[in-house]
Formats: structure tokens, C-alpha cells, sequence
């Protein structure tokens, strides 16, 4: 019996491990999130946390080896019980208790039991619902030798090397360009001394153009600017134009969980703290919503989320129905 593994196989399973009598792993899941300072992008991943007020009443740990190593309900309930034991008795010591894989159990200056997460990657994957994959072997083709490139004979001291005979130059020098940029220069300075001179002349001979009126007055004006000032006046919501007309409830979620389990385990939490948590689910809604209060007006609602925002964090949000 392996009770080791059937605490990491509930864990994937459920979520959640209660050791009765000292106390419940929970594993929680992280979305991705986005740091926008350094421009990094954190995965999703599962963090680890220890309630140790957290019961069991389903007992799945004792379920699960029943139902998996085929063991007696009673061999089951005293292999918890035996581990319950070490992990009292190591703690005790000043010792750590190690559940492989999973955590390890310590006590603190106060004396009471803590954890320490130690998920391992193989874990984590499982838990995200990943699995591993087995590739195919390969190996590695050898590269032909290259072949020994013969040496040239080099020439014995009877033979005779024949010299090339020297060649004669047979480049002439190169004409002198002649330099046409400066009575081009002086073309285009007499054109625009000429074309300026006409035009001064053409402005002076022709007839002064009567002043046109301005086609706005200042009586137009004002009338515009009223326009103007009336137009950008927001409209008042009606029950035309509000979407939240026809909601009747309003409650402030601070969790949404597939499982009622993990809904619950928040609830309790919130209770503790003293909410007055309850669980919402709706027909065409596949969550489980843990709501912390209930308001038949949204201005209302609006003001206690903000108050829970700046004291609770930015993860809880407003549900209108």
C-alpha cells in the first residue's frame, strides 16, 4: 500500500488531500498573467496551499484505496492514521516530514503545523492535464571522409620552366573632362532674375481685388457655439437605454469554480471571515459562483464592490441577473 501516491493521485483528482487530524492540501490554479513593467508573461500553473481546519467527510483518500489498491476500509483508515502519527512525531522533533513530490510538514515557532509546497514539474503537468510523450529514437548519420587531394609533381631540376614573356601597356591616358556647371550656374540665375522682375510687374499693373466679408457673423457664431454646447450634453439614462433595466439582482463574486468542491472550500474560508458567502449556480451556467453579498440595487452594489476592491484585491466583480 502505497498511501504516498493515493495522496498525489486525489490531489490531481480532486483537487484537494485531508490527513484527518492535521489537516487539508489544497491546490489552487494561477491564470496566466502579464507583467507590463518588464514585459514578461508568467504561465498558468497550480500553487499549494494548508488549511488545517479543513475536514473530509467523503474520506477520499480511504475511497481511492479501496476503489484502486483494492485495500480493507479499516487496513485504509490506519495507514492515514500511521501517517498522521509520523508526521506529529517527526514535526515534534524539529524534523521535517517529506511527502514526496507533493510538500513537506514542519512546525513553527508557535508549534503549529506548516507546509511547505514541493509540486514537483510531473505533478504540475499532471494537474494542468498534461502528459508526457515518447519520441523516437535517431541516430546520428556519419559524415563521408573527404578524400586525400593528391600533391602536384613538382618539377625536377632537368626540366625546363618556361618564363612568360613581359607584356606591353597598351593604356593611353585618359582625356580631360571639360567643366559645364558654372554657365549653367549662370543660365539659371539670369532666368529667375527675369521670371521675379515679370511677376513684380504683373502685381503692380493689376487691379486691387475688393475685400470680401466674412461668411460667419458674430450673430451666426453664437448660434453655433449654442449648437455646439447643447450637443455635447449627455443624454439622461432612461430605462430606453440601460442595459441593467431589466436586472432585479446584483451580487459581488469573489471566486467562479467547475467543481463544487473547490467552490465550497472558498466558501467556508469567506464564512470565516465573516461573509455571508453562499454558492450560485445557474441553469445555463456550467460554474459554481461563490457570492459574497446580495443587493436589489446596482449604484448600491456598485459602492460595497469598490469598498472590497481597495481592501480584497481586483479579482472579485459585480454579477447582474
Amino acid at each position: 500500500m502505497d498511501i504516498q501516491t493515493a495522496i498525489k493521485n486525489t490531489l490531481i483528482d480532486k483537487n484537494y488531500a485531508v490527513i484527518p487530524g492535521i489537516g487539508g492540501l489544497v491546490v489552487e490554479y494561477e491564470p496566466a498573467r502579464v507583467n507590463q513593467a518588464t514585459n514578461t508573461l508568467t504561465p498558468p500553473s497550480y500553487k499549494l496551499t494548508f488549511n488545517p481546519e479543513l475536514k473530509d467527510p467523503d474520506n477520499t483518500i480511504v475511497n481511492y484505496l479501496i476503489s484502486k489498491e483494492k485495500v480493507d476500509k479499516t487496513d485504509a483508515e490506519k495507514a492515514l492514521k500511521e501517517l498522521k502519527t509520523e508526521i506529529i512525531k517527526d514535526t515534534e522533533k524539529g524534523d521535517s516530514y517529506e511527502l514526496k513530490d507533493i510538500c513537506s510538514f514542519n512546525k513553527d515557532s508557535n508549534g503549529n503545523i506548516t507546509v511547505l509546497s514541493k509540486l514537483s514539474e510531473q505533478l504540475t503537468s499532471a494537474l494542468m492535464g498534461y502528459t508526457s510523450v515518447k519520441a523516437q529514437s535517431f541516430t546520428k548519420e556519419e559524415t563521408p571522409k573527404r578524400e586525400e587531394v593528391k600533391k602536384e609533381d613538382t618539377p625536377k631540376p632537368s626540366e625546363t620552366i618556361q618564363t612568360k614573356q613581359p607584356v606591353k601597356s597598351t593604356i593611353q591616358p585618359k582625356k580631360e573632362k571639360k567643366n559645364y556647371a558654372l554657365p549653367v550656374v549662370l543660365i539659371v540665375l539670369a532666368l529667375a532674375i527675369a521670371s521675379s522682375g515679370i511677376y513684380f510687374y504683373l502685381q503692380k499693373e493689376a487691379p486691387a481685388k475688393k475685400d470680401k466679408k466674412p461668411f460667419m457673423t458674430a450673430g451666426n457664431n453664437n448660434k453655433k457655439k449654442k449648437i455646439i454646447e447643447e450637443t455635447k450634453k449627455k443624454q439622461p439614462v432612461t430605462k430606453e437605454n440601460d442595459k441593467y433595466a431589466h436586472c432585479t439582482e446584483f451580487y459581488i463574486i469573489a471566486g467562479s469554480f467547475k467543481k463544487h468542491e473547490n467552490a465550497s472550500i472558498l466558501q467556508k474560508e469567506l464564512k470565516k471571515q465573516g461573509f455571508d458567502a453562499q454558492i450560485l449556480k445557474k441553469k445555463n451556467n456550467n460554474y459554481f459562483r461563490v457570492t459574497i453579498e446580495k443587493f436589489s440595487e446596482r449604484d448600491t452594489a456598485l459602492k460595497k464592490l469598490k469598498q472590497l476592491k481597495d481592501s480584497h484585491g481586483n479579482e472579485i466583480w459585480l454579477l447582474s441577473i
